[in-house]
């Protein structure tokens, strides 16, 4: 018998699973489920039970979590989002990653910069794009200096956590019109976490969510396979390198 997410729990790990794809992926709030189980299959479950429930398959997750950050370290630099998240009155810290440090300015570029920002006009978008790129000139110099570094993050925009991820669209349909679409579902829906412990929990959660749908894989197999995995107490963390999404293989038949 496959190890529950939460051991001797009311929910089945279908259910948890259900949850999370629900609240994070569909960016339904755990309430508006409880209030669809009634109506659609006459299951009454109590919000805080089930808030529960998927914490704690967020804890289960966190040394997965972890393992992805130690895999992203391995590479030669990392791109982030700044964006911060509020958890109810509280706000956890941003995190900017400088890429690199101590580049010598291109005073040729800046002057040009210069130049171009005084025959512009005050109210020009040429002033206003002017006037962000010499505030933001230390990290253009990082730029121009590594070919490795992209100049904006409009790829990873979409999912920052501030604006609800659009987990849910396939990779071949992330057309801007769903991505907005998905941004205004989902804006805020999951961001009521409770207290400001579960911040880590939830980013576990949508880490590995983010992680399966950039490798193109069936995100709610391999969630299943995950916490089935990780609620085994025979599973050790010399094996978690098994759970990459590279490295998953659905199950057949």
């Amino acid at each position: 018998m496959p190890a529950r997410v939460v051991e001797k729990g009311q929910l089945g790990n279908s259910a948890v699973v259900e949850l999370i794809i629900a609240k994070f992926c569909d960016h339904l709030p755990i309430y508006r489920q409880m209030r669809i189980w009634e109506r659609d299959h006459g299951l009454v479950l109590d919000e805080a039970l089930a808030g529960r429930h998927v914490l704690a398959a967020g804890r289960l997750l966190e040394p997965l979590a972890r393992f992805f950050g130690q895999k992203l370290k391995e590479g030669e630099f990392i791109q982030a989002d700044e964006t911060r998240v509020s958890v109810l009155q509280q706000k956890a810290r941003g995190a900017m990653i400088p890429h690199g440090s101590g580049n010598t300015p291109n005073q040729e570029a800046w002057s040009i910069s210069i130049q171009i920002r005084q025959q512009a006009l005050p109210a020009s978008q040429l002033a206003k794009a002017c006037d962000y790129l010499l505030t933001q000139w230390k990290r253009f110099c990082v730029f121009a200096a590594d070919g490795l570094v992209e100049i904006d993050n409009n790829w990873c925009e979409p999912e920052r956590s501030g604006d609800g991820p659009p987990l849910g669209c396939p990779q071949g349909e992330r057309s801007e019109s769903k991505r907005d679409a998905s941004r205004r579902h989902g804006r805020k829906n999951w961001m009521p976490l409770g207290t400001q412990h579960s911040g880590p929990p939830v980013a576990a959660i949508m880490t590995v969510l983010a992680s399966a749908q950039r490798a193109s894989i069936n995100i709610r197999l391999y969630l299943a396979h995950c916490l089935e995995k990780l609620a085994d107490r025979s599973f050790t963390t010399d094996q978690i390198h098994t759970l990459l999404p590279e490295n998953w293989k659905p199950q057949t038949p």
